[in-house]
């Protein structure tokens, strides 16, 4: 996991203060083409 945060810029989603999720700029590249 730590070698994907080093390769990607992760974004840590968040819900009342719990983590719900991480996105990548590659998720985010993948969810718009």
């Amino acid at each position: 996991v730590r070698n994907l945060l080093d390769h990607y810029k992760a974004v840590m989603v968040t819900d009342g203060g719990e983590t719900v999720g991480i996105i990548t700029e590659a998720d985010i590249a993948a969810q718009l083409s």
